[in-house]
């Protein structure tokens, strides 16, 4: 699992759960997300990242009709 920090200067940092500094390597890793009509949260891997949006993609094999789906 990864947090963000945010610094006195106002940047994010990311951080893993022994409070290493992340490099863009966790933009790779999978995630999950709480979807409304799902019982349990889906595995996603992020697609785009924009300053108002980040978008993921669903790779969750437990739900392969949404495999791909965009979020």
């Amino acid at each position: 699992m990864v947090f963000l920090h945010m610094s006195e200067d106002g940047q994010f940092i990311p951080i893993d759960l022994t409070w290493n500094e992340l490099g863009l390597s966790y933009l790779t890793e999978d995630w999950v997300l709480d979807v409304d009509n799902h019982p349990e949260p889906v595995k996603v891997r992020i697609c785009k990242i924009t300053a108002d949006r980040i978008t993921v993609a669903s790779v969750d094999y437990s739900y392969p009709a949404d495999l791909g789906t965009s979020f």
